[in-house]
């Protein structure tokens, strides 16, 4: 049946993929669990956007009561006129990262927001340079200045001057295209200007943006293909570490597919007393260390 409870998403694995994805962004996991109208079973696993998600506490349960904001938007009125309160039978919200009892979670990403701000400035700033002074750099052409005639005004010289360089900026364009420029001797003079000489020091800037970004999201910049003097050995550590994280995520997600399977279930009739949901092991690093590890892990149970 989990392969009708969400829109263009391939049953369980479908779903499992956005719900982590949801976590990572947005720092928690709220999902309503619609039954269908007949009440014997789940209909859809609605993925709620958390930013419409609120708390109320409630003294008297000492609780705190789930309430989103109609339309996806929050309006300052009195009483929270435009919150609804959400049924807590089928309603799930799994926070994550938070340090007090507060529900609400702390997107995990939030830190790299800023980095990633910085970079984009960066390359527009690289992009614009490029644009106006090419890859390789600038053609500087000086010419001696033409004469001002005896009867010529002010304005037809400047016009002159100004139709004087257009058509020397024009001709000299073709000339390079062509591999050919030339000019008179003692009047011409042409200098190149390397932009990526002068530009060899961009590079460090961009490297500690990126260690700060890659800070932001906790995570290794080997994960991201960023080589900055990484060992073999500290390899190992990071996926290990990565790992590690990767858990906290699937226990949110197991816990909510425990709720949504118990749900369905007991809608239908069923009667239990527990049920589990658990993720296979994730990718070993060493396939040959770790089968060595199981042979001796059964050995000392045996």
């Amino acid at each position: 049946v989990t392969k009708s409870w969400s829109f263009g998403k391939a049953s369980v694995d479908g779903i499992t993929d956005k719900w982590m994805r949801h976590i990572m962004i947005s720092g928690a996991l709220p999902v309503e669990w619609v039954p269908r109208s007949d009440l014997k079973g789940i209909q859809m696993a609605a993925t709620v956007n958390a930013e419409t998600i609120r708390f109320s506490y409630n003294r008297r349960k000492n609780e705190y009561l789930p309430f989103q904001a109609v339309d996806g938007i929050l309006l300052d009125q009195p009483n929270n006129a435009n919150l609804k309160p959400l049924n807590p039978n089928t309603f799930k919200y799994y926070s994550l990262n938070g340090d007090t009892d507060t529900p609400y979670g702390i997107p995990p990403y939030l830190a790299a927001l800023d980095p990633m701000k910085t970079q984009k400035v960066m390359l527009d700033n690289v992009k614009f340079l490029m644009e106006q002074l090419g890859l390789a750099g600038f053609l500087e052409m000086l010419m001696d200045k033409p004469e001002r005639e005896g009867d010529e005004s002010w304005d037809a010289y400047v016009t002159r001057l100004n139709t004087f360089l257009d058509q020397a900026k024009v001709r000299v364009k073709q000339g390079y295209r062509d591999g050919i420029s030339v000019g008179y001797r003692g009047d011409t003079e042409f200098k190149f200007h390397a932009v990526s000489k002068s530009m060899g020091g961009i590079d460090e800037f961009f490297i500690m943006n990126e260690i700060l970004f890659a800070s932001g999201l906790n995570m290794d910049p080997a994960m991201m293909g960023k080589n900055y003097g990484t060992s073999e050995s500290q390899i190992t550590i990071v996926f290990t570490k990565l790992l590690s994280q990767l858990n906290t995520i699937q226990t949110m997600v197991a816990a909510c597919w425990e709720y949504g399977y118990s749900l369905e279930l007991r809608l239908a009739g069923y009667k239990f007393k527990t049920l589990k949901v658990e993720f296979n092991p994730s990718t070993a690093l060493d396939e040959l260390k770790y089968q060595q590890a199981e042979e001796i892990r059964i050995r000392n149970y045996n």
